[in-house]
């Protein structure tokens, strides 16, 4: 009686663990993901010195175009994206304990005053120094979401597997507009390869790369995509060639990723749609100049990078 006993209480323990486990996998294969799942929102500046730059913003329709870009990926929830005053702090962000993003004046401002007056020697358009690094600040922040919501692996630091989502998502558009926004994107982390830069140890420690990291990696990444596109990155001596060299299978090693972890989260149809369209605005669009504000100790930017 006593074997009886514990093996009837064996099977008992086994079955309510499968039965257990059995519902946990129900959840998760019901649990809803569908494509549309971007909210967006402006919110009113908190400093009168940035209304000027939300007035731009409502008008260029920047988060209704991020909004459709996005379209196509399949999320278990909504997830809103808005600009907003984040108290002087330069800051972009995915907030995890609320599944959102937020993307600061301060940040965008920030931009902004780094405009160049003419187009740089890169080719770079003050336009694009705009939009290249407001794509690059938005895909990046989704794809913290897109590894949070669909708690996809990853080996190695969460923001340099983001810095590769929005790199890839950015190659994704028609060639020529790729590389605006590619050129437009690095110009952000850095437009001065002349100088040397002196770091002290602390100043490597962050989650982040460094700007000059993230230049070199984000061109790297373009070149091992499409190296007649992006050869004169390597001519002109803006991508060393000792990196160069291994660009290739950088991009190739990024692109499997993508294809088994992100691409399976997306509507295929309907991102053939989306991505196939024109983004950019004409290249001669001359970007508005924000009015300088008045000296003020009341909000201090504290610059940082997403």
């Amino acid at each position: 009686m006593k074997i009886a006993s514990t093996a009837s209480l064996q099977v008992i323990v086994a079955a309510i663990t499968l039965a257990t486990a059995t519902a946990a996998a129900a959840e998760t294969a019901t649990l809803p993901s569908s494509t549309h799942q971007i909210a967006i929102a402006y919110e009113k500046p908190k400093n009168a010195a940035h209304e000027h730059l939300h007035d731009f913003l409502v008008q260029a329709r920047v988060l209704e175009q991020v909004q459709e870009i996005l379209s196509p990926f399949r999320l278990p929830k909504r997830v809103p994206i808005s600009i907003e005053s984040c108290d002087g702090e330069s800051d972009a962000r995915y907030v995890y304990s609320e599944a959102r993003i937020k993307v600061c004046y301060e940040y965008i401002d920030e931009i902004w005053k780094d405009l160049p007056t003419e187009t740089t020697a890169p080719g770079v358009a003050p336009i694009d120094a705009i939009v290249g690094p407001l794509a690059d600040v938005f895909f990046h922040e989704f794809g913290h979401a897109l590894i949070d919501l669909h708690n996809i692996p990853v080996l190695g630091r969460d923001e340099y597997a983001a810095d590769t989502v929005s790199a890839m998502l950015m190659l994704l558009m028609a060639k020529d507009e790729a590389r605006r926004l590619i050129m437009g994107a690095a110009y952000w982390y850095t437009d001065d390869l002349e100088t040397t830069v002196t770091f002290k140890p602390s100043d490597l420690s962050g989650v982040h790369g460094t700007p000059h990291q993230r230049f070199f990696n984000l061109l790297c990444l373009a070149y091992g995509a499409n190296q007649e596109m992006f050869g004169d990155l390597v001519e002109k001596g803006f991508l060393p060639e000792e990196r160069a060299e291994d660009c290739k299978s950088e991009f190739q090693q990024a692109a499997h990723a993508f294809n088994v972890l992100i691409r399976p989260h997306m509507d295929q149809s309907l991102a053939s749609e989306v991505f196939g369209k024109r983004w950019m605005p004409d290249v001669s669009l001359e970007p508005p100049r924000l009015p300088k504000p008045e000296p003020s100790t009341a909000d201090v930017s504290t610059p940082s990078t997403n």
